[in-house]
């Protein structure tokens, strides 16, 4: 299983409709506009959580824009933040980066009167289902950093 998409899942309390994930080859064996073969681990983990997987066209970064426009973001931010500070652990790491993103998602905007968090509960939230999230200590581990972009369908 895809650890990125188990965190995702985690982290926002719940699984979208549709997920549209780079073409990383732990999830998807052949690329192809139409019919994708993903990897049949992938599959089991949408089939596993009631979620279809719809692989982002290679080379055609207009599918997932807004979401690279996001990871830049959140990435120059935090890297930002922790670029003088020293980590002894990984878990000492993603604590510091869970609690820069914690401050980054409830910070209001300069021109709205609202937050990342509060946009997300108000307009993606209702398209997401809660799963069955369990710590399996027996995930298949994948290689290499993983984009996800999760996006509800109404």
């Amino acid at each position: 299983m895809d650890r990125g998409a188990y965190r995702a899942f985690e982290y926002f309390g719940g699984v979208s409709a549709l997920l549209i994930p780079d073409n990383l080859k732990s999830g998807v064996t052949k690329a192809c506009r139409y019919e994708p073969d993903l990897n049949p681990t992938y599959l089991e983990m949408c089939q596993y959580y009631g979620t279809v997987a719809m692989p982002a066209r290679a080379g055609k970064p207009k599918d997932k824009a807004k979401v690279e426009a996001g990871v830049l973001l959140v990435t120059r931010w935090i890297t930002a933040a922790l670029r003088h500070r020293t980590f002894f652990s990984i878990a000492e790491l993603n604590t510091a980066i869970r609690e820069l993103l914690e401050r980054l998602n409830t910070r209001k905007f300069k021109k709205l009167d609202t937050t990342r968090w509060q946009l997300f509960e108000a307009i993606d939230k209702t398209g997401t289902e809660a799963p069955c999230l369990h710590r399996d200590t027996n995930m298949p581990n994948g290689k290499g950093p993983r984009s996800i972009s999760i996006i509800t369908l109404k």
